[in-house]
């Protein structure tokens, strides 16, 4: 039998798993989705003026459990303690895959302790919708890349399946399985001139990108569309910004990659001699999991 569970990460990457004998979470909802589409009316027929998901909001009780009182508030001080330090991504696994939204705790509300349990009603106000990783990498050799999926090793980590995938020199691939438009972060290795990247969805050309810039050796570009507002940006390897590369970059093209549903490759070429590697980190997004 498979058991839904829950583990929320902070923003030092520190995990606290909600699903033991002593803390456990209860009641959940708002896992689904709400939209927040505007419509305008004809007599009785109405025409959306404009389509969106609003803000999701997560409803939840964190049982507290322990052998003495002081016990079950020491638990309690620590989660209010780790939940300070914002933002917060809470990971839920309902059978097999795993799922991840970013969020914030817009309220904690705390009872007294009642027959040796302490119940803590909170509300985690969504940043992002629910997203799974997959990620490709390609060092530029034909049929080199490997497509990853984000898995639960049940030990409130993280595991990085794969299988070989079809890419080209120099291209990289994501399916998107989703219904959702998704970010991504598509990452150049340098050294690298005057790269331009082109999106193809499903085998047609959809988008284009530019950069008039030359990444050194040891340095990577970053094309961010996880973030907002999306960032272009020259780093090192330790993830040191060297500069911004946003003022730098083709105006004429779209530059920005955000993933379509169904196959989307990356292909990559520069105005240099050199085979350049190539990677994209996908958030998969989804209304409801």
């Amino acid at each position: 039998m498979n058991v839904r569970t829950f583990t929320l990460i902070n923003a030092n990457g520190i995990s606290y798993d909600m699903q033991t004998r002593q803390r456990f979470i209860v009641n959940p909802s708002g896992l689904g989705y709400e939209e927040s589409t505007n419509y305008q009316n004809f007599g009785a027929h109405y025409t959306p003026l404009d389509d969106g998901l609003a803000q999701g909001v997560i409803n939840a009780s964190i049982v507290f459990v322990g052998a003495s009182r002081s016990e079950i508030y020491n638990k309690f001080y620590e989660f209010a303690k780790f939940a300070r330090c914002n933002p917060l991504t809470i990971q839920y696994t309902p059978i097999f895959d795993t799922f991840l939204r970013s969020c914030r705790i817009a309220k904690l509300e705390k009872s007294e302790i009642t027959n040796g349990v302490l119940t803590v009603n909170v509300q985690l106000a969504c940043i992002t919708p629910w997203y799974k990783i997959k990620s490709d990498y390609n060092s530029g050799v034909a049929g080199g890349g490997k497509q990853y999926s984000l898995k639960d090793n049940g030990l409130y980590g993280y595991d990085y399946s794969y299988s070989y995938s079809d890419n080209i020199s120099q291209s990289v691939t994501i399916d998107n399985d989703g219904f959702e438009e998704s970010p991504c972060k598509f990452v150049i290795y340098g050294y690298a001139v005057n790269p331009t990247w082109n999106h193809y969805v499903n085998g047609e050309l959809f988008a284009t990108g530019k950069a008039d810039i030359t990444v050194a050796a040891n340095h990577k570009l970053v094309i961010d569309t996880t973030t907002i507002p999306y960032t272009m940006r020259e780093l090192d390897m330790a993830n040191n910004l060297i500069r911004d590369c946003y003022q730098l970059s083709d105006f004429s093209t779209e530059r920005f990659i955000r993933l379509q549903p169904g196959k989307n490759r990356i292909s990559l070429s520069h105005s240099g001699s050199n085979i350049v590697t190539v990677a994209v980190d996908a958030q998969i997004e989804f209304a409801a999991v």
